[in-house]
């Protein structure tokens, strides 16, 4: 189930970018898309998603303990497993403070919450799930992108007769698509190493983990197979008797 979450106090153009992509993610994750009402008719085991705008300390304009009260006592989400899934900017941090709230509460000790890593995250018009990552090398990346964009179309409207100020707000437009080409990257399910924990990460970020995880699982086993491998047993040194004078003239003489 999926959710759209936004405040009559938000200004139009902030509730569109929620109400727009709404359908559209719902579709791409195979969700049914239900008002708020139909909370309270998960069935058992059910996602639920919640599609917002989010931060690192509140989700809709709700901080943790307010939405951990809006969902269970408000709402009457059911009790039971289930994960939910905070659709919304750098909810990563949020998601995690909000499961441990949640599994305060007789009924929802099995409740994962899971939210977006990265600096923003977005939905596309077909209901892709995406994430901006700014890192200094994804940042330097960016930077060459976007001005080989700006040589790019400052040559094609040179000569064209396009105003000074239609060819500034061509360039602006060509730098900032290619910049998002380099940092926003398919959002995915990073599982935790702990069960029930996890965050949706970026792709390229998820493969950088998931190898770093192998190499310190690896270690580990290394570590444990020498622990448990019993040390080979001391070989006996045999005796060599080293020839004598009259030996070595028997062999001498032999030869």
């Amino acid at each position: 189930m999926l959710v759209a979450l936004v405040r009559n106090t938000w200004t139009q153009e902030k509730r569109d970018v929620i109400l727009s992509r709404r359908k559209a993610l719902a579709i791409h994750e195979g969700q049914r898309l239900l008002k708020v009402d139909g909370i309270k008719d998960l069935v058992a085991g059910e996602e639920l998603w919640l599609y917002s705008h989010g931060g690192e300390t509140t989700f809709c304009g709700m901080v943790v303990d307010t939405l951990d009260k809006w969902l269970v006592r408000k709402r009457l989400m059911p009790a039971g497993s289930r994960r939910i899934v905070l659709k919304g900017c750098r909810t990563a941090t949020y998601a995690r403070e909000l499961q441990a709230a949640l599994r305060l509460r007789t009924g929802y000790e099995n409740v994962t919450v899971v939210g977006f890593a990265g600096v923003r995250s977005y939905t596309t018009v077909d209901g892709e799930m995406q994430i901006e990552v700014e890192t200094p090398r994804e940042n330097k990346k960016a930077d060459r992108a976007s001005a080989l964009a700006e040589i790019a179309t400052r040559r094609s409207l040179t000569g064209t007769g396009t105003s000074r100020a239609e060819v500034e707000k061509e360039v602006t437009k060509a730098r900032t698509s290619a910049r998002r080409e380099v940092i926003r990257h398919t959002a995915v399910l990073d599982e935790g190493a702990a069960e029930g924990t996890g965050e949706f990460v970026a792709l390229d970020d998820r493969m950088s983990r998931r190898v770093a995880r192998d190499e310190t699982r690896q270690d580990l086993v290394r570590e444990r197979e020498a622990e448990l491998t019993p040390p080979p047993p001391k070989r006996k040194r045999k005796h060599i008797e080293e020839p004598t004078d009259d030996t070595a003239d028997q062999g001498q003489n032999q030869g």
